[in-house]
């Protein structure tokens, strides 16, 4: 029975150390032979890279990153690029999901904390150039943030604080003017989700 109880118990704990990655852009480009897919995750865990695999479905992409977890050690961002085959050019949806591994040899699909859809031209890399051009200001900010540059509809905006806890999310695409005056001081990440693929900005708040 105590076998049991602690099973349980590590089994939660596990859940709750699972849920702290998140995708931070997903930049996809055309290169010869196929598309390359830059991919930028962080974690409130300790954490590193251990494997991935995808699937190409008619004009869908299925993309799995799986990195392993570790509580003991710091807040970490990653920067992968996955090349992908493909013969025929079109327009693609590209899901990436991210897995973690309670394991740090072999993948074993502990939990999916994140997972992105975005829609790329495989013809075009334009649909992703407005990225450079985006701008958080002003940054450091006492909690108005400004957004300049951003050429697309926005879907949704997220704002995560170091742990990776998301504090604030906004779905309202009208105005270029966040919000962030109830946070307390300290380092964000701003993930703004537009029709033509993500966008993240690191915002500093001083009060």
């Amino acid at each position: 029975m105590k076998n049991i109880i602690l099973f349980i118990f590590l089994a939660f704990s596990l859940q709750g150390k699972s849920q702290n990655m998140f995708i931070t852009s997903v930049l996809p480009t055309t290169v010869p032979g196929g598309i390359n897919i830059n991919l930028q995750t962080a974690t409130g865990n300790g954490a590193g890279y251990l494997s991935n695999s995808h699937t190409v479905t008619g004009n869908v992409i299925e993309l799995n990153v799986c990195y392993w977890f570790n509580d003991t050690l710091p807040f970490l961002t990653f920067q992968n690029d996955f090349f992908i085959p493909l013969e025929n050019p079109v327009n693609l949806t590209i899901i990436v999901n991210i897995i973690l591994s309670s394991s740090t040899t072999v993948c074993n699909n502990f939990s999916t904390p994140d997972t992105e859809t975005v829609q790329y031209n495989f013809l075009s890399n334009t649909n992703f150039s407005f990225n450079d051009t985006v701008k958080l200001y002003p940054n450091p900010s006492s909690g108005i943030i400004y957004v300049q540059g951003l050429d697309a509809k926005v879907n949704r905006i997220e704002v995560y604080d170091i742990t990776g806890k998301t504090v604030k999310t906004k779905r309202d695409s009208s105005g270029n003017s966040l919000n962030l005056t109830d946070l307390q001081e300290g380092i964000y990440f701003v993930k703004i989700e537009t029709e033509k693929g993500i966008v993240n900005r690191k915002i500093v708040l001083r009060k």
